[in-house]
């Protein structure tokens, strides 16, 4: 598994931000990011999924780097289609479907 430290990185630099503009965005002064992102530390979901929302990007996205979760032009007309994919037991396959669909009898 990659570092998710050096995988921010990656993103940060093939987007083309600054590090000051994403330490601006967070808060902090560019050489408290930098440090932050050099050291071999654990990164604490806080701070994961804010920096993912200043790259415009899933958090899964800057862990699985550079392979995407979800490839996004995959998926046609976000706004109007949802999928969900359930693993139930076979005697809860009906209730869940009844739950989902509604009652059509």
């Amino acid at each position: 598994m990659s570092n998710i430290l050096e995988n921010i990185e990656a993103i940060r630099k093939k987007e083309g931000i600054k590090q000051a503009v994403i330490a601006e965005a967070m808060g902090v002064s560019q050489s408290a990011y930098s440090n932050y992102v050099t050291r071999s530390s654990d990164i604490y979901y806080e701070r994961l999924s804010q920096i993912a929302n200043i790259l415009n990007v899933p958090v899964i996205d800057i862990i699985t780097y550079p392979k995407v979760y979800v490839d996004k032009d995959s998926i046609p007309d976000q706004s109007e289609k949802v999928s969900v994919t359930f693993e139930v037991s076979p005697d809860k396959r009906d209730y869940l479907l009844k739950l989902v669909m509604g009652d059509k009898k």
